[in-house]
């Protein structure tokens, strides 16, 4: 039987962008995999994780600075901080140093559904990388941070 990947041409085979690109079309589809496995059906997504998380690790943020850190469009943030906040993740509050915009904060509830959605994705990401081996797997996290970085610092010049 032919795999799949056998029936491209090497130009294809052997692009670096060409195989990111597959590879996150990949991971996408198992991230819906351990995100349709909650339990409590809230909706929380990827994006709901990644703003979960960042306001965990770095505090009270508005929406615009949380669309800023996570390369999002502003006007998405709206709907992702309304789903967060009808769950009780969120909290937004009026930032009293400028009253024009609000702050987020993680709730209680958001802790404990981030430790939730985080053991869902740890659980997803072994079967994704488990042909690698764990020297292969410290590797390949310290290439994709070394290029996150570099773009990340070239895209906020």
């Amino acid at each position: 039987m032919e795999k799949v990947g056998e029936s491209l041409p090497d130009d294809l085979l052997t692009s670096p962008m060409f195989l990111m690109v597959q590879l996150m079309r990949m991971a996408r589809r198992r991230a819906e995999t351990w995100q349709r496995a909650d339990p409590a059906d809230t909706g929380v997504r990827l994006p709901h994780y990644m703003v979960l998380s960042v306001l965990n690790h770095y505090g009270p943020a508005s929406q615009r600075e949380m669309a800023d850190r996570l390369h999002f469009d502003a006007s998405d943030m709206v709907g992702m901080i309304d789903l967060l906040e009808d769950h009780g993740y969120v909290s937004r509050l009026r930032d009293p140093s400028d009253r024009r915009r609000y702050k987020l904060t993680v709730t209680p509830s958001g802790l404990v559904a981030l430790e939730e959605i985080h053991r869902r994705a740890r659980d997803s990401h072994g079967g994704f990388f488990e042909p690698l081996t764990p020297d292969e797997r410290a590797t390949l996290m310290r290439l994709l941070t070394k290029l996150y970085e570099h773009h990340n610092a070239v895209g906020r010049e």
